[in-house]
C-alpha cells in the first residue's frame, strides 16, 4: 500500500541521515572542517545546513557520497 511505502522511505530516510551525521561525526573528530561538512549540506538542501532538515532520500545519499568523496581525496 502507499501508507506502507511511505513508511518504508521515511524510514530509510531516517536511517540515511543517522549515518550522515555518524559519518560527520567521525570527520569533525577526526579534524575536518565542519563549516566544509555544513557548507556541502546546505549547497544540496535548499540552503539549510542542518542535516535533520534533510527531506529526502536522494537528497541525503547525494551528501552522503559529496562529503565521503571530498574526505576521501584528502586524506
Amino acid at each position: 500500500t502507499a501508507k506502507k511505502e511511505k513508511k518504508e522511505q521515511d524510514e530509510e530516510l531516517i536511517n540515511q541521515k543517522n549515518a550522515l551525521i555518524e559519518l560527520m561525526g567521525t570527520l569533525i573528530d577526526g579534524g575536518a572542517n565542519k563549516d566544509d561538512i555544513y557548507a556541502i549540506i546546505a549547497k544540496n538542501n535548499g540552503g539549510k545546513k542542518n542535516p535533520t532538515s534533510i527531506d529526502n532520500v536522494e537528497v541525503c545519499t547525494k551528501i552522503t557520497a559529496e562529503i565521503k568523496k571530498k574526505y576521501k581525496e584528502n586524506k
